[in-house]
């Protein structure tokens, strides 16, 4: 099982994920001859009190992926309305020690992060369902494997 800890930053618990066209995607570009685009690196933060994975939207746009659907989504607001959020199918990866854990697909909400924020998505209980996390929040590390 692929292991890896690391440092708590300012954003929490912060891990590099690979975000790419979904696998029947993938077939289709390649059938008809057209280029699969190259997956991308992004720094997301792990939110255990989120369902969804979310991804930034303009990343999502550089992958030429379109939305599949909508889905209402709560957040601490000051308001009790629920967010309509567009929801994207995607393949994802998370590595550690030259493995990777690749699901083929993911329907993972789009939102936009402010470069501030330091993380271009936020990975949620849908794919930590895979996982085993320990927060060490006394040691500021945190251990995620998979």
């Amino acid at each position: 099982m692929p292991y890896l800890t690391r440092s708590l930053v300012g954003n929490g618990a912060v891990v590099e994920l690979l975000v790419g066209v979904n696998e029947a995607r993938r077939q289709v570009l390649e059938r008809n001859s057209l280029r699969v685009p190259d997956r991308i690196r992004l720094p997301v933060q792990i939110d255990t009190g989120s369902a969804f994975s979310a991804v930034d939207l303009r990343l999502l746009e550089r992958l030429d992926i379109q939305p599949i659907d909508r889905v209402e989504v709560r957040t601490p607001t000051a308001t009790e309305q629920p967010h309509l959020l567009p929801q994207y199918a995607v393949g994802i990866a998370l590595a550690a020690d030259d493995v990777e854990m690749f699901l083929t697909s993911v329907e993972v909400v789009g939102c936009a992060f402010g470069p501030e924020e330091g993380i271009q998505g936020m990975l949620g209980r849908d794919v930590l369902e895979r996982c085993l996390l320990v927060y060490d929040g006394k040691n500021k590390t945190f251990s995620l494997a998979f």
